[in-house]
């Protein structure tokens, strides 16, 4: 049976499949981790008037702001370096609300620190794409122990390095 899918787990499979493992498996690593404080306090900052956290079925938006009538879903990045895992993110909530017919939604990716932001495109190929991805998630969620660990660009900052390299 497939598990509901959140942005956090598509996030991971872009960025690390074995961080993406222990998070389905629900093996947390230490909430203290300065990496996830800074994060708490960069989201804290980052509504811009929005609307903060939105729920929509098994995701939440980070906040939603509208604007002549059309919906902007941002997310939020605490640094350009999880640019693409956090399109994947960002990309499958707008497949999610295209699935229950909400269309014509902006995605856009704000890097409070860096003073950014970055429209993020949906189109059919993207969407075959998440697909893909989703079948993925799900090989990995049945998989009895974690893929193996290897070094990627998101280590040296990942809260579950400890599970990988000590």
């Amino acid at each position: 049976m497939p598990i509901p899918i959140t942005g956090v787990m598509m996030q991971y499979l872009v960025s690390c499949e074995r961080e993406l493992w222990f998070f389905i498996h629900k093996i947390n690593p230490e909430q203290d981790d300065i990496n996830i404080e800074i994060g708490r306090e960069i989201h804290k900052k980052a509504t811009c008037g929005g609307i903060r956290e939105l729920s929509f079925g098994p995701v939440k938006f980070d906040f939603v702001r509208y604007k002549n009538g059309k919906a902007c879903v941002f997310e939020v990045v605490k640094s350009s370096k999880l640019k693409e895992p956090k399109k994947w993110q960002l990309r499958y909530y707008l497949y999610l609300l295209k699935k229950e017919g909400v269309e014509n939604v902006k995605g856009i990716l704000k890097f409070p620190r860096e003073k950014k932001k970055e429209s993020v495109t949906f189109n059919e190929n993207v969407e075959e794409e998440i697909k893909n991805k989703i079948k993925r998630i799900n090989e990995i969620s049945k998989l009895k122990m974690p893929p193996k660990a290897k070094r990627v660009p998101y280590c040296k900052g990942c809260a579950y390095k400890e599970f990988c390299w000590v």
